[in-house]
């Protein structure tokens, strides 16, 4: 169980879970692997200083660490000190996805015990990097007892037999960063695709204007769900321009998204003969009838 437990910004886990007691750590092939769940991290004490009381060759943190912009520069630094805390090569495994109104923007990374980069994978983008680490061997008798914050080692032995000596072929790499503008946009994508398919939604539908507001929304549902699943739909009225209703269809050309025009003119106009509507509820009529079409063709 995780030992750091957060309980701010979005996160309640105090509601939830007491603190894990234990420092977990795996022997695989003759390596010591110490484990972290996320929070052990972001916080001192804990499961890093215990990841080097207990000998480990290799700490591993997996993590759910939702997206914030410049985020990625403050992970890296953070994982480079940790591992230089822990005294040895540290693996940062991170989530990619969405999860309600959560975006998890991946960006695992590897470093030496020196803090050196190993690799780093890329941003928002699902994969498997795959290294060969050189990491020292585990010592003969298994860590235990109780080591920083009160921690009781936990060691379980999956396999003892070191892997055969073999030359290494995969030496790491650097994923490029995304520019500011392209981060922002592409957590939308990867969260509007989470989204959509958890809650088993296969298409989405869009009312556009011709202005700038849905024609974002519409390219961020074509990267995310495929143009072929995203309808598009004009609703001009008497008030609209010649110019707005042809970007809406400019739009959906340049996209490949499906398209549609209904007119609210006829709606429109059974409104105001019926209330005579003025003012500010004669402006709000364009809007509303706009979304009840929307709803009514969803």
């Amino acid at each position: 169980a995780k030992h750091h437990l957060p309980n701010y910004g979005v996160f309640d886990e105090f509601r939830y879970f007491v603190p894990g007691d234990s420092m977990p750590v795996v022997r695989v092939h003759g390596i010591d692997v110490a484990l972290a769940i996320c929070e052990d991290l972001w916080q001192d004490g804990g499961r890093v200083p215990a990841a080097r009381s207990a000998g480990a060759g290799l700490l591993l943190s997996i993590n759910a660490s939702p997206y914030e912009r410049d985020k990625d520069d403050t992970r890296l630094e953070l994982v480079r000190k940790r591992a230089q805390e822990a005294g040895c090569t540290t693996a940062y495994l991170a989530m990619i996805g969405g999860q309600d109104e959560l975006v998890f923007d991946g960006d695992s990374i590897v470093v030496d015990k020196e803090g050196e980069v190993i690799a780093r994978a890329p941003q928002f983008s699902e994969g498997s990097v795959i290294l060969d680490l050189e990491l020292p061997a585990a010592a003969a008798e298994a860590p235990s007892g109780v080591v920083d914050d009160g921690l009781r080692i936990d060691h379980v032995v999956l396999s003892d037999e070191p892997v055969a000596a073999y030359e290494p072929e995969l030496a790491g790499g650097y994923a490029e960063r995304l520019e500011d503008e392209e981060e922002i946009y592409s957590a939308l994508v990867v969260g509007l695709r989470a989204y959509a398919a958890k809650n088993g939604f296969s298409s989405v539908l869009i009312g556009l204007s011709g202005g700038i507001d849905s024609a974002i929304c519409a390219a961020i549902a074509c990267d995310a769900l495929g143009a072929q699943n995203v309808y598009g739909v004009s609703m001009p009225s008497k008030y609209s321009s010649d110019h707005s209703k042809g970007d809406a269809a400019e739009l959906a050309r340049r996209t490949g998204l499906n398209f549609r025009t209904v007119s609210i003119a006829p709606m429109f106009d059974a409104y105001m003969e019926s209330l005579q509507l003025t003012g500010l509820a004669e402006e709000n009529l364009q809007a509303r009838l706009r979304g009840t079409t929307l709803m009514a063709i969803s």
